[in-house]
């Protein structure tokens, strides 16, 4: 039971941190600028719309991200959400998918990391029969 504690303070921790460096605001320009400068985007964009679309189009390891600020490394950008399945599941560097902390911004780097789509953002539609 305290190993469980422990596990989700170190869960909190992670979500909190990525807040107060990235911020909670999903329509502060200014935190997602500051979400592309971190993930390399270039030019980073000067409309909200295209930080998130260009945010929403990265596969990046948030935990490898809320360290960035701390280690200096630069993150690790993937090109498709399976080789960000793969290296989170082999480095067990895994993000609480759903916490009561998480912010607005946050929402938009989660990814499907135990069944990773294929395709970014292909969705299966349900067609209506006439």
């Amino acid at each position: 039971e305290e190993k469980a504690a422990e596990k989700q303070a170190f869960k909190d921790v992670l979500v909190k941190t990525f807040n107060v460096t990235y911020g909670t605001d999903e329509n502060s320009l200014e935190s997602w600028k500051a979400l592309c400068r971190s993930l390399r985007i270039t030019p980073v964009p000067e409309e909200l719309k295209a930080c998130r679309e260009a945010v929403q189009a990265a596969h990046v390891n948030l935990v490898d991200l809320v360290d960035h600020p701390n280690t200096g490394e630069p993150v690790q950008l993937f090109a498709t959400e399976v080789e960000l399945s793969e290296y989170t599941q082999e480095s067990k560097k895994f993000f609480p998918k759903e916490n009561a902390y998480a912010g607005g911004l946050l929402k938009y780097l989660l990814r499907h990391i135990i069944d990773p789509r294929t395709e970014r953002g292909v969705r299966r539609t349900t067609r209506r029969r006439r």
